[in-house]
């Protein structure tokens, strides 16, 4: 069974012909595979095409299961270079249509101690959420190391001049606690970036030991 006979069978639980075919066909020209229409919130699925508010349940609920099952795919209890973390980060964060950031805590054989995951659309000012980090970081005598990511539901990964501003800070106040910050990653709907990698300016020290790409 190829994607489209499986979104149509799918559909078809709350939809009459010609609507599923229509629904269908329409859905995979606008969001281009089933992998992307399952990483889509469904709030946009009526906006974008017309169908039985049923459907975009359905189909919700598929893409709730779809985000458990990538879910698990995040426990890790290493993450010690670029693409690990790129893969990691992107389980966590592709397919939301609000911007979340998610840090990781490592110790110093880049062991995750913990994480965090917040919204940052709550994000009112810089100090609340180094304040967040912080706390996290605190408490854990071994904590060395941390990563940060947020995601960019627009699908475009490059960084902003916000992006740029607010990890300026969060590497400074992570340092006043002797926490290293070694990246960002930022994860759009085809690909992640690493800050790290493509920063001109002397943000992220050098980690040794850590695989950058």
């Amino acid at each position: 069974m190829d994607e489209k006979e499986f979104l149509k069978k799918l559909i078809s639980f709350s939809e009459k012909e010609p609507d599923a075919e229509r629904i269908c066909s329409e859905m995979l020209s606008n969001y281009g595979n089933i992998n992307s229409i399952l990483d889509s919130d469904r709030i946009f699925y009526p906006r974008d095409i017309h169908m039985r508010e049923q459907t975009a349940v359905l189909i919700g609920v598929v893409s709730a299961i779809n985000r458990k099952c990538n879910a698990e795919k995040t426990v890790t209890k290493y993450i010690k270079g670029t693409d690990h973390a790129k893969k990691y980060f992107e389980n966590c964060l592709r397919g939301y249509i609000q911007e979340l950031i998610k840090t990781v805590v490592l110790d110093r054989n880049f062991c995750v101690l913990d994480s965090k995951l917040i919204s940052y659309g709550d994000r009112n000012s810089v100090s609340s959420v180094c304040r967040q980090f912080a706390d996290i970081a605190v408490m854990h005598k071994d904590a060395k190391y941390m990563l940060i990511a947020h995601n960019h539901p627009s699908g475009n990964p490059e960084p902003s001049s916000n992006d740029m501003f607010y990890t300026h800070k969060l590497v400074k106040a992570m340092g006043i606690l002797d926490i290293t910050v070694i990246d960002h990653i930022i994860v759009g709907k085809d690909k992640s970036i690493s800050m790290k990698d493509i920063c001109d300016e002397n943000i992220f020290p050098q980690v040794k030991g850590y695989a950058y790409k």
